[in-house]
C-alpha cells in the first residue's frame, strides 16, 4: 500500500510533468502526450512515468524517441517546480491501457451490434409470418411512445398485416400529438379481444406499464418487447432493449431499415417526433451520432419537421398558458439538496381549464434555472395520488431515485407515482435526495 505522502508526491510530479510536456517541450517529434501515472520509488531515486500518445505507431515511436532525448531537461524542470530532497531519475513507459480499453469497447460494441441485428431479424421474421398483430405503448404516453406506435402501425399495415393498435386509455391521448398522421387508425383496447399471434409492446420498461392491455400481451403467442429504458424487465419472448439508443422510435427505424421496408413521409414524421421529443430536441445525453443519422434519413424521406416543432412546442392553449403561469409562480428551491420544484393540483386544472396531458414539457421550464441539480414536478392525479417527474441537471442520476420510489426511467429523466399528498411527496423526495448526496 502506497503511503499518503508518496501518493501526494506522485500526484504533484504527474501534474508538473504534464505542464512541462504541454508548454516547454518544443521537439517536433513529440506529439500529443498525456501523463497517465507517476510512481516515485520510496528512496526518491527513480520515477516511473507512464504516458499515452495520440496517433499511429510511427507517431508513438517518434514521440518516445523525442522524450528519451529530453529526459535530462524534463528532470531539471521537474526539480525547479517540485521541491524534493532529490529529483528522481525519470523512466518513461508507454501506457497502452487506453488503447486496450478502446479495443475492448470496440469488441463489446460489435458484439452488441450483432446481438441487436439478430434480435431485429427475429422480430422481422415473426412479424412477416404472423396474421393478427397487436401493438400498444405505455400509460401516460409521451412523444416517443405515440410516434413509435403510429409509425409501426402504418409500417405493418402497408405490409398487408391485420393490426390492432391502441394506448391503454384512449381518452388520455395527449392533445399535442393529435396532428400526427395515422392517429385515425388507432383503435381501443376492446379491439384486442380474441387471439393475437404477436403482441408488440413499445417503450414499456415492464408489462404493468401496458395498463389494461397487459393481459392481451401475456396471452399472445409471441410477446415482442421493444424499448430503450435501462430498467427494462426483459418480459418478452423477444426483447430488443438497447438503453444506449435515444428512443424507441430510433429502434423502430432500425427495424424498418433492416427489413428493407420503405420509409414513407408520414411514418418518418411519426418516428422523427419520437426521436426529437425523447432527446429534448437533440439536447439530452442520449443523443448520439446514430441519432442524428436517423433524423437526417427521416428528413430526407419527407418528415415534416416544421410542423412537428410548431405543433409540439409552439402551439399551447391559453388555458395551459395560465396553468404554466401558476406553476412558475410557486417554484421553490431546496438548497440543502439542490432541488428545484413546482406542482400542479386538480384545482389548478379546474380553474384554468387545462388538462394534465398538456403538462408533459412544463418541467423543462424549471430545468433551466442555474444553481440546482435535480428538477421535480409534482402533478396531482384524479384519485389523489401524485405523479412525480424528475430531471437531472448534472451528474446525479434520477433513474435510481425513481426506482427506489417504485417508478423508473432513464438516468437523466425518470418518474414515479406517490401515494401521499403533494406536500408529503415533496418532503419524502427531499429526504431521499439528502441521503443520496451524503
Amino acid at each position: 500500500m502506497i503511503p499518503d505522502r508518496m501518493k501526494r508526491v506522485n500526484e504533484v510530479c504527474k501534474e508538473a510533468l504534464g505542464e512541462i510536456l504541454q508548454k516547454e517541450i518544443k521537439d517536433p517529434r513529440v506529439g500529443f502526450v498525456t501523463v497517465t501515472e507517476v510512481e516515485v520509488s520510496p528512496d526518491m531515486q527513480q520515477a516511473k512515468v507512464s504516458i499515452s500518445v495520440l496517433g499511429d505507431q510511427e507517431e508513438v515511436e517518434k514521440t518516445l524517441e523525442g522524450l528519451e532525448k529530453a529526459k535530462g531537461f524534463l528532470r531539471r524542470e521537474l526539480g525547479n517546480r517540485v521541491r524534493l530532497r532529490y529529483t528522481p531519475e525519470l523512466k518513461i513507459y508507454l501506457d497502452r491501457s487506453a488503447e486496450i480499453s478502446e479495443r475492448v469497447q470496440g469488441l463489446l460494441h460489435d458484439l452488441e451490434e450483432k446481438r441487436d441485428i439478430g434480435l431485429m431479424e427475429d422480430i422481422i421474421e415473426v412479424l412477416q409470418a404472423s396474421g393478427r398483430i397487436g401493438i400498444a405503448s405505455h400509460i401516460n404516453p409521451d412523444g416517443d411512445s405515440i410516434g413509435s406506435l403510429l409509425g409501426l402501425l402504418m409500417i405493418l399495415q402497408r405490409q398487408g398485416k391485420e393490426v390492432c393498435a391502441s394506448i391503454p386509455d384512449p381518452e388520455r391521448y395527449p392533445p399535442k400529438y393529435l396532428f400526427l398522421p395515422g392517429r385515425e387508425l388507432l383503435g381501443t383496447p376492446k379491439d384486442f379481444a380474441g387471439s393475437l399471434e404477436v403482441f408488440v409492446a413499445l417503450d414499456c420498461s415492464n408489462a404493468d406499464r401496458l395498463g389494461g392491455l397487459c393481459k392481451s400481451a401475456e396471452s399472445a403467442e409471441t410477446l415482442v418487447n421493444i424499448d430503450h429504458h435501462e430498467d427494462n424487465k426483459m418480459y418478452g419472448d423477444i426483447n430488443l432493449v438497447d438503453e444506449k439508443t435515444s428512443s424507441t422510435a430510433e429502434l423502430i427505424y432500425r427495424i424498418l431499415i433492416a427489413a428493407g421496408w420503405e420509409l414513407e413521409p408520414d411514418v418518418a414524421t411519426c418516428l422523427y417526433t419520437g426521436l426529437m421529443t425523447d432527446t429534448g430536441r437533440f439536447q439530452h445525453r442520449n443523443t448520439t451520432p446514430e441519432t442524428f443519422d436517423a433524423a437526417s434519413e427521416m428528413v430526407e424521406a419527407g418528415a415534416d419537421i416544421f410542423q412537428v416543432v410548431r405543433e409540439i412546442y409552439e402551439n399551447q392553449s391559453l388555458s395551459y398558458t395560465h396553468l404554466l403561469g401558476k406553476s412558475l409562480q410557486r417554484v421553490e428551491v431546496r438548497e440543502e439538496c439542490g432541488l428545484i420544484y413546482s406542482y400542479v393540483t386538480q384545482a389548478d386544472l379546474d380553474e384554468t381549464g387545462a388538462s394534465l396531458a398538456e403538462t408533459e414539457d412544463l418541467i423543462d421550464y424549471l430545468r433551466v434555472v442555474r444553481g440546482t441539480s435535480v428538477v421535480a414536478l409534482f402533478k396531482e392525479l384524479e384519485d389523489g395520488r401524485v405523479r412525480v417527474s424528475l430531471r437531472s441537471r448534472d451528474t446525479l442520476e434520477v433513474g435510481p431515485i425513481a426506482r427506489t420510489m417504485g417508478g423508473g426511467g432513464h438516468a437523466m429523466a425518470a418518474g414515479y407515482t406517490s401515494d401521499v399528498n403533494i406536500e408529503d411527496s415533496i418532503d419524502v423526495l427531499v429526504g431521499v435526495l439528502r441521503d443520496a448526496q451524503r
